[in-house]
Protein backbone atom coordinates (compact mmCIF):
# COMPACT_ATOMS: atom_id res chain seq x y z
CA UNK A 1 0.00 0.00 0.00
CA UNK A 2 3.02 2.51 0.67
CA UNK A 3 4.71 1.38 -2.08
CA UNK A 4 1.64 2.23 -4.06
CA UNK A 5 1.57 6.00 -2.71
CA UNK A 6 5.00 6.50 -3.38
CA UNK A 7 4.64 5.49 -7.18
CA UNK A 8 1.52 7.89 -7.25
CA UNK A 9 3.40 10.99 -5.63
CA UNK A 10 6.60 10.11 -8.29
CA UNK A 11 3.93 10.02 -11.25
CA UNK A 12 2.43 13.34 -10.18
CA UNK A 13 6.06 14.81 -9.44
CA UNK A 14 7.22 14.00 -12.99
CA UNK A 15 3.94 15.25 -14.35
CA UNK A 16 3.87 18.61 -12.73
CA UNK A 17 7.84 19.06 -13.26
CA UNK A 18 7.45 18.80 -17.32
CA UNK A 19 5.05 21.19 -17.17
CA UNK A 20 7.14 23.76 -15.34
CA UNK A 21 9.94 23.02 -17.96
CA UNK A 22 7.19 23.44 -20.74
CA UNK A 23 7.02 27.57 -20.17
CA UNK A 24 4.19 29.41 -21.66
CA UNK A 25 3.16 27.87 -25.25
CA UNK A 26 2.63 30.69 -27.95
CA UNK A 27 -1.61 30.86 -27.91
CA UNK A 28 -0.90 31.57 -24.14
CA UNK A 29 1.38 34.63 -24.68
CA UNK A 30 -0.80 35.99 -27.52
CA UNK A 31 -3.80 35.51 -25.12
CA UNK A 32 -5.44 38.76 -24.20
CA UNK A 33 -6.16 39.67 -20.15
CA UNK A 34 -8.62 41.97 -21.13
CA UNK A 35 -12.47 40.00 -22.09
CA UNK A 36 -13.20 41.34 -26.13
CA UNK A 37 -17.01 42.89 -26.02
CA UNK A 38 -19.46 42.47 -28.26
CA UNK A 39 -20.93 38.89 -29.26
CA UNK A 40 -18.69 35.89 -28.86
CA UNK A 41 -21.06 33.93 -31.48
CA UNK A 42 -21.99 34.92 -34.64
CA UNK A 43 -25.59 36.77 -35.03
CA UNK A 44 -28.07 34.45 -36.00
CA UNK A 45 -29.70 36.13 -38.46
CA UNK A 46 -32.58 33.65 -39.51
CA UNK A 47 -33.67 31.99 -36.46
CA UNK A 48 -36.05 29.19 -38.45
CA UNK A 49 -33.73 28.26 -40.67
CA UNK A 50 -30.53 28.31 -38.56
CA UNK A 51 -32.12 25.77 -36.36
CA UNK A 52 -33.59 23.85 -38.93
CA UNK A 53 -29.90 23.52 -40.59
CA UNK A 54 -28.53 22.82 -37.23
CA UNK A 55 -31.17 20.07 -35.99
CA UNK A 56 -31.05 18.23 -39.07
CA UNK A 57 -27.27 18.38 -39.31
CA UNK A 58 -27.34 16.49 -36.22
CA UNK A 59 -30.02 13.80 -37.39
CA UNK A 60 -33.00 15.22 -36.29
CA UNK A 61 -36.57 16.26 -38.56
CA UNK A 62 -37.41 19.85 -38.99
CA UNK A 63 -41.22 21.19 -40.34
CA UNK A 64 -41.82 25.24 -40.61
CA UNK A 65 -45.04 25.67 -41.29
CA UNK A 66 -47.15 29.24 -41.41
CA UNK A 67 -49.40 28.91 -38.92
CA UNK A 68 -50.77 26.71 -35.86
CA UNK A 69 -53.67 25.02 -37.90
CA UNK A 70 -51.08 24.13 -40.66
CA UNK A 71 -48.61 22.32 -37.85
CA UNK A 72 -51.15 20.54 -36.34
CA UNK A 73 -52.48 19.34 -40.03
CA UNK A 74 -48.78 18.52 -40.43
CA UNK A 75 -48.89 16.27 -37.15
CA UNK A 76 -52.24 14.57 -38.65
CA UNK A 77 -50.26 13.76 -41.92
CA UNK A 78 -47.13 12.10 -40.43
CA UNK A 79 -49.31 10.29 -37.67
CA UNK A 80 -51.55 8.47 -40.95
CA UNK A 81 -48.36 7.95 -43.06
CA UNK A 82 -46.13 6.51 -40.33
CA UNK A 83 -48.76 4.71 -39.36
CA UNK A 84 -48.33 5.53 -35.23
CA UNK A 85 -51.16 4.19 -32.79
CA UNK A 86 -51.17 6.98 -30.51
CA UNK A 87 -49.59 10.40 -28.70
CA UNK A 88 -47.72 9.85 -25.12
CA UNK A 89 -49.19 13.13 -23.92
CA UNK A 90 -48.50 14.52 -20.34
CA UNK A 91 -49.41 18.37 -20.82
CA UNK A 92 -53.25 18.89 -20.73
CA UNK A 93 -53.32 21.78 -23.51
CA UNK A 94 -51.58 19.36 -25.54
CA UNK A 95 -54.29 16.73 -25.54
CA UNK A 96 -56.92 19.65 -25.91
CA UNK A 97 -55.66 20.37 -29.04
CA UNK A 98 -54.97 16.11 -30.38
CA UNK A 99 -58.68 15.62 -29.63
CA UNK A 100 -59.77 18.89 -31.41
CA UNK A 101 -57.76 17.50 -34.52
CA UNK A 102 -58.25 13.90 -34.39
CA UNK A 103 -55.26 12.34 -33.30
CA UNK A 104 -55.17 9.62 -30.59
CA UNK A 105 -54.26 10.22 -27.45
CA UNK A 106 -52.94 7.99 -24.22
CA UNK A 107 -52.48 9.53 -20.88
CA UNK A 108 -48.71 9.04 -20.27
CA UNK A 109 -48.74 10.00 -16.40
CA UNK A 110 -51.16 7.55 -15.68
CA UNK A 111 -48.59 4.75 -16.95
CA UNK A 112 -50.36 3.88 -20.26
CA UNK A 113 -46.77 3.83 -21.81
CA UNK A 114 -46.25 1.21 -24.75
CA UNK A 115 -43.52 1.37 -27.19
CA UNK A 116 -45.55 -0.55 -29.86
CA UNK A 117 -45.76 2.76 -31.93
CA UNK A 118 -45.86 5.27 -29.68
CA UNK A 119 -44.78 8.77 -29.79
CA UNK A 120 -43.97 11.55 -27.37
CA UNK A 121 -45.62 14.78 -28.16
CA UNK A 122 -44.76 17.80 -26.01
CA UNK A 123 -43.89 21.42 -26.09
CA UNK A 124 -40.82 23.01 -24.71
CA UNK A 125 -39.15 26.32 -22.89
CA UNK A 126 -37.39 27.16 -26.19
CA UNK A 127 -35.43 26.65 -29.33
CA UNK A 128 -31.62 27.24 -29.87
CA UNK A 129 -31.39 28.53 -33.37
CA UNK A 130 -27.71 28.83 -32.75
CA UNK A 131 -27.45 25.22 -32.16
CA UNK A 132 -30.44 23.61 -32.91
CA UNK A 133 -31.31 22.41 -29.64
CA UNK A 134 -34.46 21.94 -28.09
CA UNK A 135 -34.75 23.37 -24.48
CA UNK A 136 -37.25 21.35 -22.28
CA UNK A 137 -37.98 21.44 -18.20
CA UNK A 138 -39.43 19.60 -15.36
CA UNK A 139 -41.84 22.29 -14.64
CA UNK A 140 -43.00 22.45 -18.61
CA UNK A 141 -42.75 18.56 -19.40
CA UNK A 142 -42.17 16.62 -16.27
CA UNK A 143 -39.09 14.46 -16.39
CA UNK A 144 -39.79 11.40 -18.01
CA UNK A 145 -41.78 12.08 -21.37
CA UNK A 146 -38.16 13.14 -23.54
CA UNK A 147 -37.02 10.03 -22.96
CA UNK A 148 -39.06 7.07 -22.25
CA UNK A 149 -40.97 7.32 -25.78
CA UNK A 150 -38.79 5.88 -28.56
CA UNK A 151 -40.15 9.28 -30.74
CA UNK A 152 -40.72 11.94 -29.78
CA UNK A 153 -42.03 15.12 -31.27
CA UNK A 154 -42.03 18.93 -30.13
CA UNK A 155 -44.89 21.25 -31.73
CA UNK A 156 -43.55 25.04 -30.78
CA UNK A 157 -44.63 28.53 -32.35
CA UNK A 158 -41.83 30.38 -33.78
CA UNK A 159 -41.98 32.92 -30.74
CA UNK A 160 -40.00 30.34 -28.68
CA UNK A 161 -37.29 30.60 -31.09
CA UNK A 162 -34.01 32.47 -29.18
CA UNK A 163 -30.28 33.06 -30.55
CA UNK A 164 -28.61 31.52 -28.06
CA UNK A 165 -28.56 28.81 -24.71
CA UNK A 166 -28.36 32.25 -22.43
CA UNK A 167 -31.14 33.70 -23.87
CA UNK A 168 -33.52 30.24 -23.20
CA UNK A 169 -32.50 30.35 -19.75
CA UNK A 170 -33.62 33.91 -18.91
CA UNK A 171 -36.73 33.03 -21.09
CA UNK A 172 -37.45 30.65 -18.29
CA UNK A 173 -36.62 32.25 -15.40
CA UNK A 174 -39.46 34.90 -16.91
CA UNK A 175 -42.00 32.49 -17.05
CA UNK A 176 -41.47 30.87 -13.92
CA UNK A 177 -39.33 33.54 -11.47
CA UNK A 178 -36.44 30.74 -11.10
CA UNK A 179 -35.06 28.10 -12.64
CA UNK A 180 -36.57 24.31 -12.57
CA UNK A 181 -35.04 21.89 -10.83
CA UNK A 182 -34.41 20.05 -14.02
CA UNK A 183 -33.54 21.64 -17.44
CA UNK A 184 -31.84 19.84 -20.03
CA UNK A 185 -31.19 20.76 -23.95
CA UNK A 186 -32.29 18.07 -26.53
CA UNK A 187 -29.70 18.64 -30.23
CA UNK A 188 -30.75 15.27 -31.89
CA UNK A 189 -32.26 12.32 -31.45
CA UNK A 190 -30.36 9.98 -28.70
CA UNK A 191 -27.38 8.18 -29.96
CA UNK A 192 -23.78 6.46 -28.32
CA UNK A 193 -20.79 4.59 -30.19
CA UNK A 194 -19.44 3.51 -26.77
CA UNK A 195 -19.26 -0.06 -27.91
CA UNK A 196 -17.02 -1.32 -29.79
CA UNK A 197 -17.44 2.65 -31.52
CA UNK A 198 -20.54 1.08 -33.62
CA UNK A 199 -23.80 3.88 -33.58
CA UNK A 200 -26.62 2.89 -31.58
CA UNK A 201 -29.83 5.22 -31.83
CA UNK A 202 -32.05 5.83 -29.05
CA UNK A 203 -29.50 4.58 -26.87
CA UNK A 204 -30.73 6.98 -23.56
CA UNK A 205 -33.84 8.50 -25.40
CA UNK A 206 -35.88 8.67 -28.43
CA UNK A 207 -34.52 7.47 -31.60
CA UNK A 208 -36.30 10.20 -33.96
CA UNK A 209 -36.30 13.89 -32.75
CA UNK A 210 -39.27 15.20 -35.12
CA UNK A 211 -39.51 19.44 -34.08
CA UNK A 212 -42.74 21.13 -35.98
CA UNK A 213 -42.52 25.08 -35.88
CA UNK A 214 -45.27 27.49 -36.90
Amino acid sequence: MKEHQTNQINSREIILSNLRKAGKRAWEERWSEVVPEGNVFDIVSDRPANFKKELEGLGGEVFLENDEAQAWKRLKELEQKRGWKKFLIADEELKKKCLKYDLPVSDFEAGEEDEDMSVGLTGCEALIAFSGSVMVSSASSGRKINIFPSIQVVIASKDLLVDYIQDGFERIEEKYGHRPSQISLISGPSRTADIEKTLVMGAHGPRELIIIIY
